[in-house]
């Protein structure tokens, strides 16, 4: 797995290799975008890094419309480029 792949585990259970797109900062919060491997469907999630391992974090739900709303305008700008 390269530096730009990642695992995530699923509401099922299941672990699925996601390649990163790109990341976005929103007001002062970290956003991952993301492709899922198997499926070539993209999602997005904040990630929390945590403070005493830096190189770790965890994912917490968009529930936010007005980020989704900036990560999908970002994404799009993002494929045409």
């Amino acid at each position: 797995m390269n530096e730009k792949e990642m695992i995530i585990v699923d509401e099922h259970g299941q672990e699925r290799l996601c390649t990163i797109i790109f990341t976005k900062d929103i007001d002062e919060h970290m956003y991952v975008v993301f492709e899922f491997n198997d499926t070539k469907e993209f999602s997005a999630a904040e990630y929390v890094p945590n403070p005493e391992k830096p190189e770790e974090g965890e994912f917490i739900a968009i529930e936010d419309e007005h980020i989704w709303s900036q990560l999908e305008e970002a994404l799009s700008e993002y494929d045409g480029e």
